[in-house]
């Protein structure tokens, strides 16, 4: 495989049978999955007037298309491509208008909509159009965050949209909730303030249920569990946790399908190689399973998507300049890694503590 500098996106198929992976050398890769080792199927080069590189992928709930965010360093671009299971093909795309929009991008439920979000506060709602074999794509909405975006997740009912970021001194809230009438309307409904020393929180993501949220704090290292309150709007913290003995700093977390378990990965911090943590939720409560997982990508673990089945955990980063992608087997003792970009052969991981059940 060839060396990269970082990858900037994982997401599983609906149908738990391929992976896309966005890489920062300006491509999206597809991989089938078999049994947990990947395989190459196809590249798209991701390239446009002034293109930085590949900031995120999204696949359609169908599994026929992937949204992809380009980003640029003239005007940034959302790319939607249709996936026939051998090949990618870019069918529709949309300039933002701006050099720092594509932070972050996620598909509706239904398929209609995509979010895209921008650094410099703007969060975008985009119409997906597929009819009579012709796909396009239109501007649905904005909303003015106030901040830096660098994350924005649909809830599973694709009702509300939770996005966070950066955050100004005058604003009240850094994590808001947008209530979306499914058409072209964005309300904010909740939110809340955390005090963050890094100003940054770079990832959030919603519980399967849709009743709970988790956030990832860069600086101070945590996470922090928050209740959403659907009949009063509300966000209250549940639990926080600590993790500045085990972590350098927080890029996000994210929930298996299922809503049993939290994969929570960042920066190694003091306990060396540590880019990761899992945790299990008994539907109120999070419990640490897994400590110190090292890792091929050494110095961070960027991103991290379950498959649909809960049985893969797949994680991508960089580690001295080449980037990597590792595929866990989530029902062994101890977790093993299917395989790496950095080191395609199969290996096994000691010391990782309980299984995932």
């Amino acid at each position: 495989h060839d060396s990269i500098n970082r990858a900037d996106g994982v997401d599983w198929s609906p149908d738990n049978q391929y992976l896309a992976v966005a890489h920062y050398s300006l491509d999206v890769r597809v991989y089938k999955v078999d049994n947990g080792v990947p395989t190459e199927i196809t590249t798209a080069k991701v390239t446009h007037t002034g293109s930085d590189w590949v900031n995120g992928v999204s696949w359609h709930p169908s599994g026929k298309y992937l949204a992809v965010a380009d980003k640029s360093s003239a005007t940034d671009q959302l790319k939607v491509y249709k996936f026939d299971g051998t090949t990618l093909s870019l069918v529709a795309s949309i300039s933002s208008g701006s050099a720092d929009f594509g932070d972050t991008i996620s598909w509706h439920p239904s398929g209609r909509f995509i979010a895209f979000g921008s650094y410099t506060g703007t969060l975008g709602v985009f119409r997906f159009y597929d009819t009579s074999g012709s796909e396009s794509l239109i501007s649905a909405t904005t909303a003015s965050h106030g901040a830096a975006l660098q994350w924005a997740k649909w809830s599973p009912s694709g009702k509300y949209l939770m996005a966070g970021g950066a955050y100004y001194a005058t604003d009240s809230t850094n994590i808001r909730v947008y209530e979306f009438d499914g058409k072209s309307v964005l309300t904010e409904i909740a939110g809340c303030r955390m005090d963050l020393e890094s100003g940054t929180t770079y990832g959030g993501s919603w519980h399967p249920s849709g009743n709970f949220a988790v956030i990832g704090v860069y600086s101070p290292q945590s996470i922090h569990l928050l209740k959403f309150n659907e009949s009063s709007f509300s966000l209250v913290e549940k639990e926080l946790f600590n993790l500045s003995e085990k972590i350098g700093g927080v890029f996000g977390a994210e929930w298996s399908k299922s809503g049993k378990h939290l994969s929570v990965f960042g920066i190694s911090g003091k306990v060396s190689g540590t880019t990761s943590l899992l945790y299990e939720f008994d539907s109120e409560k999070l419990t640490e399973l897994v400590d110190s997982r090292e890792s091929d990508h050494a110095n961070e673990t960027q991103f991290a998507s379950f498959s649909r089945d809960d049985s893969f955990l797949a994680t991508v980063g960089s580690r001295s300049g080449v980037g990597g992608l590792e595929i866990y087997k989530t029902g062994m003792n101890p977790l093993m890694v299917s395989n790496s970009w950095a080191n395609v052969t199969l290996r096994e991981q000691a010391d990782l503590g309980e299984p995932l059940t």
